[in-house]
C-alpha cells in the first residue's frame, strides 16, 4: 500500500496551469495532517502514511507531509522511497533539520559515512536538539577511532534524552573502545539497574569482564542472555581473538563438555589453537 501511495502522490502533480484553479482547502489539509499524526502516535504507520499522502494530493509541495512520509519509509526499511521523499523535502526546504537528520541516518545505515556525516552535522547546526543526529555522529566518530568526538556527541544527545539506554550503551562502548574499561562498565551497570534484561548492556559488560580477566563474572553476565555452553564458547572465542590461546582452549573444552551442540565449532577452534601450540614448540 505505502509504495503505490507514495508513487501516486509524488508522480501525478497537476500541470502548472491547473494548479491554482482550485485553492487547497486549509481545513482539509490540517485535518488530514492531524489524523495522520494521531495514527503515527499510536504506532499505526500505514494509516498515518495514507493520511500524509492525502495531504499531498491536496497540497503537492507540503514539506511536513513529505518529511513524515520519508521518515515512515525509513523506519519501515523502504530505503529508495525514503531517499526520494527526503530529497523532495530538501528541495522544498534545504534547511529542514528533520529531513537532514533522517537522510543522514539513512546514509549511515547504508554505510555512506562521509555523506551521512555531512547531513547529520548540518542537522545539528540548524537544530542542536537533534539527539539522533548527535548519536549518528558519535557512531561515525567511533568507527573512525575519534573517541573524544564520539563521546562529546553522545553526551550532547544525553543532555536532550537523559538516561536513554541506547545512548548510555553507545557512550559506554565508546569508552570501552578507548580502553577506559572501568568508566565503560559504569554506563552498562547504569542501564542494567533500570532494565535487567537489556541484552547489549549484558553483552558489553561480559566483554569487559573478559578483558579484565574476570572470567567467572563474564560467564554470569553472558548467562543473562545465553545458555551456559554458549557463554563458555563465547568467552573462549573472545580470548582466542585476544591471543590468550591457553585460556581460550580451556573454555572451548568446557563448552564441548557442557553441550554437544558446541562440539563442531568449539572443537574446530580448539584444533586451531593446538596447531599453534605445536608450531611454536
Amino acid at each position: 500500500m505505502s509504495t503505490s501511495l507514495l508513487g501516486c502522490a509524488t508522480a501525478t502533480k497537476p500541470p502548472p496551469e491547473n494548479r491554482d484553479a482550485v485553492a487547497p482547502d486549509p481545513q482539509a489539509i490540517q485535518k488530514a495532517m492531524e489524523t495522520g499524526d494521531q495514527a503515527l502516535k499510536v504506532g499505526n504507520r500505514d494509516l498515518a502514511l495514507f493520511h500524509y499522502v492525502k495531504v499531498l494530493t491536496l497540497d503537492p509541495e507540503n514539506v511536513e507531509a513529505l518529511y513524515k512520509i520519508a521518515t515512515i519509509h525509513r523506519e519501515k526499511g523502504n530505503t529508495e522511497l525514503a531517499e526520494k521523499a527526503y530529497r523532495d523535502t530538501l528541495k522544498q526546504k534545504a534547511n529542514h533539520a528533520g529531513a537532514l537528520e533522517g537522510f543522514g541516518l539513512l546514509q549511515l545505515h547504508k554505510k555512506e559515512f562521509d555523506l551521512a556525516k555531512d547531513k547529520l552535522a548540518a542537522a545539528v547546526k540548524i537544530d542542536p536538539k537533534r539527539w539522533r543526529a548527535h548519536n549518528g555522529l558519535g557512531v561515525i566518530a567511533d568507527l573512525r577511532k575519534d573517541y573524544v568526538t564520539a563521546q562529546q556527541h553522545y553526551q550532547a544527545a544525553l543532555e536532550i534524552k537523559p538516561g536513554l539506554p541506547l545512548l548510555l550503551n553507545n557512550l559506554g562502548y565508546s569508552h570501552y573502545l578507548a580502553g577506559n574499561w572501568k568508566l565503560a562498565r559504569s554506563f552498562f551497570e547504569k542501564i542494567l539497574a533500570k532494565d535487567s534484561r537489556h541484552e547489549k548492556a549484558w553483552a558489553n559488560l561480559g566483554l569487559i569482564y573478559v578483558r579484565q580477566g574476570h572470567h567467572d563474572e563474564a560467564t554470569s553476565a553472558f548467562q543473562n542472555i545465553m545458555d551456559e555452553p554458549e557463554s563458555l564458547y563465547h568467552i573462549g572465542y573472545i580470548l582466542m581473538m585476544e591471543g590468550d590461546h591457553r585460556t581460550a582452549a580451556n573454555y572451548f573444552r568446557k563448552a564441548i563438555s557442557a553441550s554437544p551442540t558446541y562440539y563442531p565449532e568449539a572443537n574446530d577452534n580448539l584444533e586451531k589453537i593446538q596447531a599453534l601450540f605445536k608450531a611454536n614448540r
